[in-house]
């Protein structure tokens, strides 16, 4: 397991992108592996070029972790 980005805060109504580069160039999203350490929920969106992943808490902020699976 690989570590993305660790400690992401994402605001509300807002979208982390992350691009497909490097180790992520051939990587769907169920290779993903979002670890969330502050709020209740978000969305992951596969697109050709990134993976955005997405604010899905109506009331605060969240924060996130992301890894590769093994």
């Amino acid at each position: 397991m690989s570590v993305l980005k660790k400690d992401v805060t994402i605001p509300l109504y807002r979208q982390y992108f992350l691009p497909k580069e490097g180790e992520l160039a051939n990587a769907t999203k169920d290779d993903l592996e979002i670890d969330l350490l502050e709020g209740r929920s978000y969305k992951v969106i596969e697109r050709p070029d990134c993976f955005i992943i997405k604010n899905d808490c109506m009331c605060k902020s969240i924060r996130v972790s992301i890894k590769t699976k093994d």
